[in-house]
């Protein structure tokens, strides 16, 4: 922790202590901006590797919005502009949370019920 401390006074930057926490990612996941990380055994060759998807939390806020921009009060917005509204949050959340393995993103372009054009 100490090294870190130095690099980032380097660079001018404070470390918030009572937010970080160092954790063995061998040993159980963690939520990392949004993201909940941990190492996973790989299917195909049997070889560890950080695993990484939305966390529970990213998953409930973008469910939260899709429900808010779709609920019955806002049946008088023109439902084009609903859609767009809709396919405007779902494209940026999939593309913030489209990173490397996570195909659990993925998850929104392929639901039938979301129309990302």
């Amino acid at each position: 922790m100490t090294v870190l401390q130095q690099i980032l006074e380097r660079l001018k930057l404070t470390l918030n202590e009572t937010k970080t926490k160092i954790v063995n990612a061998h040993k159980g996941k963690f939520d990392f901006l949004g993201f909940t990380i941990w190492m996973a055994e790989s299917v195909k060759s049997g070889k560890l590797y950080p695993h990484v998807q939305p966390s529970k939390k990213a998953i409930q806020s973008i469910k939260s919005r899709i429900t808010e921009l779709t609920q019955r009060s806002r049946t008088i917005i023109p439902l084009e502009w609903m859609v767009n509204e809709v396919n405007a949050t779902v494209r940026g959340w999939v593309g913030y949370f489209h990173f490397r393995n996570c195909s659990f993103s993925e998850m929104f372009l392929n639901t039938p019920n979301f129309s990302i054009a």
